[in-house]
Order: structure tokens, then C-alpha cells, then sequence
């Protein structure tokens, strides 16, 4: 938010960049009374930060109000989507392009507008982000997911509203997902988000083996590199068991879809 980083300019103070948020965030939620005879001020609330608890995550709807009949929820999602203040990310299977032709919107996460509000809004001060260590991030997943997704929407066109997407693999052994997909060129991009320099790769690796694909994304704390190895287990009869990994760091999540990365990938 500008005014948040012009305070930091001249006063260098996290709490003054934190009273800068609240006071964006209140002004927000004063504006749902302006729409009270179509939806519930109160509602879009509770789901406006219920969107914020669940970052990184499928949205449940019962977690925003017990006491809301689902379709309400639905409907106050719809009208947050609409003014630009969350982004749904929904599921597909990804067997080609558009992605949206196999999309599941039974399962949607949704990402908050900007991560220095959604830091301020669950109560993190941004100098436990700024501050923090490689291992102090590793529990902040969810926040470097919304950053990268929000890069990824700062590098689309501006005049027409993003549609973003993510995989998922539910099995009785445990659940499989992939944090961003992506097109560009007739191209799918397979995005892995990891909030420090280290972490395992097995949902990015499984999708892989069943997409047939063979090469992918890894963006992190990591500095720009590649990896190449081989699938001891490829399926469908994969006769290139080969698989290349892209690594970009999450400050230049937004190169992603460029020609130069395309070429590197091909």
C-alpha cells in the first residue's frame, strides 16, 4: 500500500505502517454499510477476515459464520471477489488448456488483497517477517503463497480480471496439492511455493508424474538455480523419466511468465 511504505520512508517504524493498515482495513469495512440493503455489512466482515485465517488453504465456508447459511457466505465472497479486495484460486485437474475447463469450484482458496494487510489483520508485525530467520519462516507457508500469488496477478494484464488456479490430490494416505498453475504461450507453468530455502518437493513431484510432465517451478527464499533429476517411479508408461526444476526466488515470482523462462523450460 503506498502510504504504508511512505510512512516507513519517513518514520522507519513498523507500528506506524501498522496503524496505516488498520486504518485501510476500517475504511474498507465502513464502506459494506453503503450496500446493507443487498448483503449483510456484518457478514462481509466476518468473511473478509475469515479470507485472512484461511490463507493458504481450501475455504470453508463455516469457519467464516456458523451461524450463515452457506450460500450467504457465497454470495459475500462473490461480492468481495467483485470489488477486488480477495482473489479465488480454484482447483483443476490440469489435463491442458484453458486450465478453467476443469476447474472444481467446490474447492477454492481465496487470497487477501495485500500481505502487509493481512500480516496487520492476524496480528503479525512485519518486523517478525522482515526480521526473521530462514527457520523462523518456515511456519509462514501461507503468507509467502499469498505473495507469490499476488506478484503473479501484479504481472497479468490489468485490464482484465485473473483467473488463478491450483491442483489438488486427496487419497486416504494424505492429501497432494500445488500451489499455483499457470499458462502462458500454450504453456502450463507448475508453481511450488516454499516459504524458506529448503522443503520437500513430493506434491510437485507427484503431480508431475501423473501429468507426464517434465518440468516445473520452484519459487522460495532460494537464489535463481536448476535441478534436474529422474522419477524412480514414473507412471503411464512415461518413457522419459527425466524432470527439470526451475528455481526463482519470491521476489521475482513476477519473471515467471516470461518468454526467457519459457525457452529455459522447453
Amino acid at each position: 500500500m503506498p502510504e504504508a511504505v511512505s510512512t516507513w520512508v519517513e518514520t522507519h517504524d513498523y507500528l506506524a505502517c501498522a496503524h496505516v493498515h488498520n486504518d485501510i482495513m476500517e475504511t474498507y469495512q465502513d464502506d459494506f454499510n453503503k450496500y446493507k440493503k443487498r448483503i449483510s455489512p456484518d457478514l462481509l466482515r466476518k468473511v473478509l477476515r475469515s479470507v485472512a485465517r484461511q490463507s493458504g488453504t481450501k475455504f470453508i465456508y463455516n469457519r467464516a459464520d456458523e451461524e450463515s447459511r452457506s450460500d450467504k457466505v457465497k454470495q459475500a465472497l462473490q461480492k468481495l471477489t467483485l470489488a477486488g479486495l480477495v482473489t479465488p484460486v480454484t482447483h483443476t485437474s490440469a489435463d491442458g488448456v484453458p486450465l478453467g475447463a476443469q476447474e472444481n469450484e467446490r474447492s477454492i482458496k481465496y487470497l487477501f488483497l495485500d500481505t502487509g494487510l493481512l500480516l496487520t489483520w492476524q496480528g503479525i508485525p512485519a518486523s517478525d517477517i522482515l526480521l526473521a530467520s530462514d527457520v523462523d519462516l518456515v511456519n509462514k507457508g501461507p503468507v509467502a503463497e499469498v505473495l507469490a500469488g499476488l506478484e503473479i496477478i501484479k504481472n497479468k494484464d490489468c485490464f482484465q480480471r485473473t483467473e488463478m488456479f491450483y491442483w489438488q490430490h486427496e487419497s486416504k494416505n494424505g492429501n497432494a496439492e500445488v500451489d499455483y498453475l499457470d499458462t502462458c504461450g500454450g504453456v502450463v507453468l507448475h508453481m511450488e511455493v516454499k516459504a524458506s530455502a529448503q522443503g520437500a518437493m513430493q506434491s510437485l513431484y507427484l503431480f508431475m508424474r501423473k501429468k507426464r510432465l517434465h518440468t516445473a517451478v520452484r519459487t522460495s527464499l532460494e537464489n535463481f538455480g536448476a535441478y534436474d533429476y529422474i522419477d524412480p517411479i514414473p507412471e503411464n508408461n512415461d518413457p522419459n523419466p527425466l524432470r527439470h526444476i526451475e528455481i526463482y526466488p519470491l521476489y521475482a515470482i513476477s519473471h515467471l511468465t516470461t518468454d526467457t523462462l519459457i525457452m529455459s523450460i522447453l
